[in-house]
């Protein structure tokens, strides 16, 4: 029983470590590549250097943008939904451009 419970919180230990290594995967794998395309062009190693850290730099930032944006929607579409229905009250003033009925 013991070893299937070491077995098991390993299992679930790797897993998390795994995710944090997944987390920075693609900002070094796009940094490494894009070394790779400018000194493969003839650059220095200074220029292909400054190159792939402003792709990594710049995966970030459109990683970043994409996550904020999502949760900005959500926040919006959480805000509109939860809006509250109008009174009876409130319903009087909606059509404002229609002519006033005297008979009302």
């Amino acid at each position: 029983m013991t070893l299937i419970l070491l077995a098991i919180s390993l299992t679930i230990t790797l897993c998390v470590i795994a995710w944090h290594l997944a987390i920075y995967a693609l900002p070094v794998m796009t940094g490494i590549t894009a070394f790779q395309y400018i000194y493969a062009t003839g650059s220095g190693f200074w220029l292909s250097a400054l190159a792939a850290i402003g792709a990594a730099i710049g995966s970030i930032i459109v990683l970043v943008l994409y996550h904020g944006m999502k949760a900005i929607g959500r926040a919006t579409g959480t805000i509109v939904k939860e809006a509250p229905e109008p009174t009876p009250q409130e319903r009087k003033f909606e059509n404002l451009d229609e002519p006033i009925d005297p008979t009302r």
